[in-house]
């Protein structure tokens, strides 16, 4: 078995059985390739359920290339013996009617609906991306340029719900180098289409990765990325930590019985417990009460 046959393995054992589809977000590129490869490796084990690759057009491209990706998705999952379900998505209109953020912010939006509408429809509780190690680097270097915290700097979860009660997003690849999943590709004969979106500078993470990582690689650290990686795992475990904290802190310090006409369970706070806490335990003790008052 294929080192990375085992990783996929190891990251799905938890999540999905040999009954239950597997959703795979697809977009033809390399990354999403190897993915649909490797669970469809899987699939043929009896380790996991029918592999669905799920490829989105999300209204960016022009229709023409469009229509080769679409084409390059189902010509994968022909080969790979898998089943393909594609969308449609007008991302710059979402970014329209969402009113601020990015264009990258507003195809995230419409693409993890389209996952979770895929996932409904087919009856998977999984659904995986083909995110690796190097996008995590990216994804921590620049929310550090952008002034994140420290859950910032946790990166991108391994798991998490796509919507409260929906199936689990997997990002099985997530500690895999790029370089790697492209010699599996070249071991199997797999093609994989280019995307010109990548390396267009208007999308300050394609600046990031042609420019200012190669740099860093160059001038302070050749593991740079590495680096930036056991950050994100660092803070990840620093953010449990903390959240167990705050957890603890307002169980400790909430005065019981319901306070008339508060959306809260408590009758209040002891303040002097929480002026005793340390003060990031405090902060987000307190961030965590504002927000159970004013979800929205």
């Amino acid at each position: 078995m294929h080192p990375l046959e085992r990783t996929i393995l190891r990251a799905l054992a938890r999540h999905a059985d040999p009954a239950t589809p597997v959703v795979a977000a697809c977009s033809g590129g390399a990354d999403s390739t190897a993915l649909a490869a490797l669970l469809a490796a899987a699939q043929a084990r009896g380790a996991i359920g029918p592999v669905v690759l799920a490829h989105l057009d999300h209204g960016v491209r022009g229709p023409t290339a469009a229509a080769a990706d679409r084409a390059a998705v189902e010509a994968l999952g022909h080969r790979l013996g898998v089943r393909v379900v594609c969308g449609r998505a007008d991302a710059p209109a979402e970014r329209a009617r969402h009113g601020r953020g990015s264009l990258e912010a507003a195809c995230r939006r419409v693409r993890y609906a389209f996952l979770a509408d895929v996932a409904r429809d087919v009856g998977a509780a999984v659904v995986c991306t083909g995110h690796t190690a190097d996008d995590q680097a990216e994804t921590v270097l620049l929310r550090a340029l952008r002034g994140a915290g420290l859950h910032g700097l946790a990166g991108m979860p391994r798991r998490r719900r796509l919507a409260a009660g929906g199936p689990w997003l997997l990002r099985p690849l997530l500690q895999v180098e790029r370089a790697a999943l492209r010699a599996y590709l070249a071991a199997l004969d797999l093609p994989w289409v280019e995307d010109p979106t990548n390396a267009d500078p208007a999308f300050l993470r394609n600046r990031l990765r042609a420019a200012v990582l190669p740099g860093l690689r160059r001038d302070v650290n050749p593991r740079v990325d590495d680096a930036l990686v056991r950050l994100a795992a660092t803070a990840r475990q620093a953010a449990r930590d903390l959240g167990r904290a705050a957890r603890a802190l307002l169980r400790a310090a909430a005065l019981p019985g319901p306070l008339p006409g508060s959306l809260l369970d408590e009758a209040g706070w002891d303040l002097a417990a929480l002026a005793a806490a340390p003060p990031a335990v405090r902060a987000l003790a307190l961030r965590r009460v504002a927000r159970r008052a004013c979800p929205d």
